[in-house]
């Protein structure tokens, strides 16, 4: 018999019982996250409150969190109003998943177990209860990346929903300055198709030219953002030196700028190539030292089939659906450079935000599999 989701019973409802029960089972497990990163922002806004600014410049790129945190301190209401949003963002991400994945695979299987191993990629939902800023950026970089993937010749309101929501990812995370490219180089080759290379090149010209100015922007902002620390003190994971001499490391005086960086990797490549390649390992390798083992084994079960599966599918995306191989395969790389660029998250959050991407990348094996089993079913 051959499986059909829509007839035998209701898979977005059964879904929607899912998402409960695994983000009830988080909330009922961690509750709501005070502590840890998200001090940082509670004590952010409470200032912002008191005095009506910012401790430092570079939170303005973390503004998002702290401004509904504020709302919630001015009005006395209780941080859960906040959870209780990043938890619809993401069950509205969440659905945009499922209908995107059944619009690229329309046999409707894949979207339905896609969206079941989203939703037990327990690292990744359980921010939601976390009063920081990964909830919120997870659920609108893949609204955002769902949107892109799904339109081949976006409207104008389609348009200025892609530039809102980059404009918050900017102000949400930092590394959410690297939607811009993405976005604007989808837009200029999506709207501007037809028009003469020229036009084309200098659209992606101007955006690139922006992106190079908030970059800068973002890196001159002070406070934490200190983008040539990682490299003085050999940061792999973010905040751990491994190198306690970085008076022996020469910088530029402005090291803190997109110059700095990149005279940073002129004068110290070989070193800058070997950070590279361990920043690149702990990315992709997921496991840490100081995690037990059956967590290490839960990372290794749950995330590297996708990778491998992505790896293995590239092909057929280049072959069948470029436009969406582009929109989600750029933020996976932009991310991994960025680790390049700076280091690695302790507990893996960077590379959760892109994971349902690469989760995405991989289905067309899991289809595939569907698509031979149907075809035996029928021939016998």
């Amino acid at each position: 018999m051959i499986f059909r989701p829509k007839t035998l019973f209701r898979p977005k409802a059964l879904l929607c019982t899912l998402w409960l029960l695994v983000n009830a089972f988080l909330l009922l497990k961690n509750g709501i996250v005070t502590s840890g990163e998200a001090e940082k922002y509670i004590r952010q806004a409470h200032q912002f409150v008191s005095t009506g600014s910012l401790e430092s410049s570079n939170f303005r790129f973390y503004f998002i969190p702290i401004g509904l945190l504020s709302i919630c301190i001015t009005l006395r209401l209780s941080f859960a109003w906040m959870v209780a949003l990043q938890l619809a963002l993401n069950g509205l991400a969440t659905l945009f998943f499922y209908k995107t994945v059944t619009q690229l695979f329309p046999d409707g299987k894949t979207a339905f177990i896609a969206t079941i191993l989203l939703l037990f990629n327990l690292p990744y939902q359980a921010y939601n209860s976390f009063l920081q800023t990964e909830s919120i950026f997870q659920s609108i970089s893949l609204l955002l990346v769902c949107l892109m993937a799904r339109t081949k010749q976006p409207s104008a309101g389609q348009v200025g929903i892609m530039l809102f929501s980059v404009l918050v990812l900017s102000v949400t995370r930092p590394n959410g300055l690297l939607y811009w490219p993405i976005v604007w180089s989808f837009i200029c080759f999506a709207t501007l198709r037809k028009r003469p290379a020229w036009v084309q090149l200098s659209c992606l010209g101007l955006g690139f030219a922006l992106f190079v100015v908030l970059l800068n922007l973002a890196m001159g902002s002070g406070g934490e953002l200190d983008f040539i620390l990682p490299f003085r003190e050999q940061h792999i994971i973010c905040g751990v030196p491994t190198f306690y001499r970085p008076d022996t490391v020469v910088t530029p005086p402005e090291d803190n700028s997109v110059l700095g960086l990149f005279d940073y990797i002129f004068h110290h490549f070989g070193l800058f190539i070997r950070l590279a390649l361990l920043k690149s390992r702990y990315f992709w390798g997921l496991y840490r030292d100081y995690f037990s083992g059956l967590h290490n084994l839960y990372l290794i079960i749950y995330f590297y089939p996708p990778v491998i599966a992505a790896s293995i599918s590239l092909a057929w995306w280049r072959r069948h659906r470029q436009p969406a191989l582009f929109c989600l395969l750029a933020p996976v790389l932009l991310t991994w450079i960025m680790v390049i660029l700076t280091c690695d998250d302790w507990q893996n959050r960077v590379y959760l935000g892109v994971s349902p991407f690469l989760l995405i990348l991989g289905l067309p094996i899991l289809n595939r599999s569907f698509f031979v089993r149907n075809r035996l079913s029928k021939n016998r």
